[in-house]
């Protein structure tokens, strides 16, 4: 109930992963209609951190630039359909992770203004 409510953080990307590609819970690869994402999205506020192919590559070994690539445009197109926050995860983790707080900090803000008003 407190994370329906929104007073608890959850970290799991495994809605996204889902969505961007199903070849990792090993079904063959086709995207998923829009209705269906727009159901199965979880409640909450959604982050994606974006980097760039080559960070990412750089970051994870195992992916292929190609891969990360395609991952990278696949990701964008979910958050965009579940209107998710996307957060530049370009530099240091301290720095990636101010971004976070302080897009968090934007988000509950207008919660507070909206029980004010």
């Amino acid at each position: 109930m407190a994370a329906l409510r929104g007073l608890i953080i959850v970290l799991d990307r495994s809605f996204a992963d889902f969505a961007a590609d199903l070849t990792r819970s090993r079904i063959p690869s086709f995207h998923l209609p829009h209705w269906l994402i727009r159901l199965c999205v979880p409640k909450g506020s959604l982050f994606y951190l974006d980097a760039s192919p080559e960070t990412v590559v750089r970051r994870k070994g195992e992916l292929q630039l190609d891969k990360a690539t395609e991952l990278r445009q696949r990701y964008l197109e979910v958050y965009q359909l579940v209107e998710g926050n996307v957060i530049d995860a370009e530099g240091s983790p301290d720095q990636v992770f101010a971004k976070i707080i302080q897009q968090l900090d934007v988000i509950y803000g207008e919660r507070l203004l909206a029980l004010i008003a």
